[in-house]
């Protein structure tokens, strides 16, 4: 469905397609759910509120299979269950405290008006979500960045330590040995520094 459309988008397109169709599957399911509120179905033919409910159901469930998957491009492996969780539980309380504000709301202004609230409630939701085709792609190369970083710096490691151990063996000091270790750190960043570069001029190009 909309997971499954948003990835061929992200692609074979361009990355901040997740943040477009998360946003405007929001914005424009917002319209038939409105209508349906505030008109008499009762003199309408039966397929006309179905084909609106099909219309407003199909669109507002586009945005969260494309909202776990920008938050996987975006986070490294090792917060991505922080991230999923952090957003399960944001969900979780909408679902839960959603009708009790709607139910106070009801009992204030009325049944309708409560209904209409709730539903524009989704218009910064929507352009929440379309602030993320400013950030997809700048947030993406930021990750893979901090991954090769990581890399280098594990890789720069396990040569430092191979080659501490070879200089202990060769009779070289302690302190010769720690000096090695902070160059092979230094070494490793600068790699790091290197591959960031290239991948922000093959973006640019």
């Amino acid at each position: 469905g909309g997971g499954a459309l948003g990835q061929q988008l992200h692609n074979k397109w361009r990355k901040e397609a997740l943040g477009l169709l998360s946003g405007l599957g929001v914005l424009c399911g917002i319209p038939p759910l409105v209508f349906m509120i505030n008109a008499d179905l009762r003199s309408m033919p039966s397929w006309v509120p179905l084909l609106l409910a099909v219309w407003g159901g199909v669109l507002s469930g586009v945005p969260g299979p494309n909202l776990r998957a920008a938050l996987m491009n975006v986070n490294e492996p090792e917060v991505r269950g922080v991230a999923f969780a952090l957003q399960t539980v944001t969900d979780d309380l909408g679902k839960g405290l959603g009708p009790a504000v709607v139910a106070v709301v009801i009992n204030l202004v009325g049944r309708r008006s409560a209904f209409n609230i709730a539903t524009l409630g989704w218009i910064p939701c929507g352009l929440l979500l379309l602030s993320l085709a400013f950030t997809m792609r700048k947030d993406e190369a930021a990750m893979v960045a901090r991954l090769h970083a990581s890399v280098a710096r594990q890789a720069g490691n396990v040569c430092v330590e191979e080659d501490q151990e070879s200089a202990l063996l060769q009779g070289n000091t302690p302190s010769d040995v720690e000096g090695m270790g902070v160059v092979g750190e230094d070494t490793a960043l600068l790699q790091a520094q290197q591959q960031q570069q290239q991948q922000q001029q093959q973006h640019q190009h």
